[in-house]
C-alpha cells in the first residue's frame, strides 16, 4: 500500500511540494519539486527507489521487498504528435543569453558565466564531471585539445574540445590571473570559485549560478 502511495503521489505532486517563488534550500518557500514529474522522471525515480529496496533486502535489512509486486514501468509510448522533450537551447537562444551575460558589468561572476554558457556549449558533460575536471586534465594531441573526465561510475573517458572551448577556456583563466592556458596551474579547477582561483565549487553553487544569470537573462529575452 505504502508503495502505490508513493507512485501516485509521484503522479500528482501536492501543490505545497511545489514552491511559488524561488528560495534556496533551507529557507522560507522552499520546496524539493520545481512542478509536476514527467513519466521519464517519474519512471526514473521509481526505478532508483526500486534498485535501494533490492540492495537493503539483499544485505538482510529487509526481509522482503515488496517493489516487484507493483508495476513501476510507466508508459513511455510517443505518438507522432507529441513534441520532442529538451531542455537544449536554441541557437537564437543562446545567441541572446551570452548577449545579456557580456553585457553585464564586469565581474568574476561575469567572467565565469560567460565561460559555463560558451564552453558547455561547445562541450557535452555532465555537471559532475565539470566541477571535478582541472586544467591538467587536458591533453594536447595531434588532432586538438582533449579533457580527460571521470564519468559516470568513476569510469574515465576523453572528451574532445573544440576550438570554441578552448577561446572560452583561455579568456576565463585570464579573468583569472593567468595569461592562458600554458600558464595555467595544472592544479586549478576549470571552473572555481569567485573568491579564490584554485578553489573549486560545488554543484549547489553551480546550480544556483546557472539559475540566476538564466533567470535574468530569460527575462530581457525577446
Amino acid at each position: 500500500d505504502a508503495c502505490l502511495a508513493f507512485q501516485a503521489f509521484l503522479e500528482n505532486i501536492p501543490p505545497h511540494w511545489i514552491p511559488r517563488q524561488r528560495a534556496r534550500p533551507g529557507h522560507p518557500g522552499w520546496a524539493p519539486f520545481r512542478g509536476p514529474l514527467s513519466e521519464a522522471s517519474r519512471h526514473h525515480v521509481l526505478n532508483i527507489v526500486g534498485s535501494l529496496f533490492a540492495y537493503l533486502k539483499l544485505a538482510d535489512y529487509l526481509r522482503q521487498n515488496p517493489w516487484p509486486l507493483i508495476k513501476t514501468r510507466v508508459s513511455m509510448k510517443k505518438t507522432a504528435a507529441n513534441t520532442l522533450d529538451t531542455r537544449a537551447l536554441s541557437a537564437e537562444a543562446h545567441r541572446q543569453i551570452t548577449q545579456f551575460i557580456a553585457a553585464c558589468p564586469a565581474s568574476a561572476a561575469q567572467s565565469r558565466m560567460c565561460f559555463i554558457v560558451d564552453f558547455l556549449a561547445a562541450v557535452g558533460l555532465r555537471s559532475s564531471e565539470f566541477l571535478a575536471a582541472t586544467v591538467g586534465d587536458i591533453r594536447h594531441t595531434a588532432y586538438g585539445y582533449a579533457l580527460e573526465v571521470r564519468g559516470k561510475g568513476g569510469k574515465q573517458r576523453v572528451v574532445a574540445l573544440p576550438p570554441a572551448a578552448i577561446t572560452a577556456l583561455n579568456r576565463y583563466l585570464l579573468a583569472r590571473g593567468w595569461s592562458d592556458l600554458a600558464s595555467a596551474s595544472p592544479h586549478a579547477p576549470l571552473l572555481s570559485s569567485t573568491q579564490d582561483a584554485m578553489a573549486p565549487i560545488s554543484y549547489q553553487a553551480l546550480y544556483l549560478t546557472v539559475l540566476a544569470w538564466l533567470g535574468k537573462a530569460i527575462e530581457r529575452a525577446d
